[in-house]
């Protein structure tokens, strides 16, 4: 289990109130969070996961349908980072049952701040995100250092994350270097 952890802005859009939990995530990469915005292509929800930052961001059409989303992406980066099926397994198992609540760690809205401005811009040049799917400069969103973490991007966190959980014990051929999730950016 986990909280998704809403911005105001994001549970007035969806007019969706906060459940108010406070139990502790039982998922490795624990709670996330998300909030709205909005750039020439429409409104759009950021996911933004509180361990490693790794971010996706997704057509606010609904809030169901949102997270749906939000669920298949995070799928796909897991299939990036070549993470195991039994970790995948163990990892969506924990994250099947989660519940809403207000972001209340200010922290985070700094991070917010930065992935909005660099989504904004992206959109404005390639155009819009594609919902369904894991996009090209969503991959190189995740591919940035963040100087919170020596400069490695949330890729290699969250890779780092599964190395070092024996719960989610990846097999050797796992042992990948940061050009694996290189991308080449059009």
């Amino acid at each position: 289990m986990f909280t998704l952890r809403c911005t105001k802005k994001l549970l007035d859009y969806f007019e969706t109130e906060p459940v108010g939990n406070n139990s502790p995530a039982t998922n490795l990469l624990g709670d996330w969070y998300a909030t709205l915005f909005s750039s020439v292509a429409g409104d759009h929800v950021l996911f933004l996961n509180g361990s490693s930052l790794l971010n996706m961001a997704v057509q606010a059409t609904d809030g169901i349908a949102a997270t749906t989303v939000f669920f298949d992406k995070v799928e796909a980066l897991f299939r990036l980072l070549d993470i195991s099926n039994k970790a995948r397994e163990i990892e969506f198992k924990e994250m099947g049952q989660f519940s809403l609540d207000a972001a209340r760690n200010h922290s985070m809205n700094s991070f917010f701040g930065q992935f909005i401005w660099r989504y904004e811009r992206t959109i404005e040049e390639r155009g819009p995100i594609i919902s369904d799917r894991l996009s090209d400069y969503e991959i190189q969103m995740n591919n940035l250092p963040i100087k919170k973490f020596g400069f490695s991007n949330p890729l290699e966190i969250t890779r780092d994350l599964f190395l070092k959980s024996e719960t989610y014990a990846l097999t050797p051929k796992c042992q990948l270097t940061t050009k694996h999730y290189n991308t080449e950016v059009s």
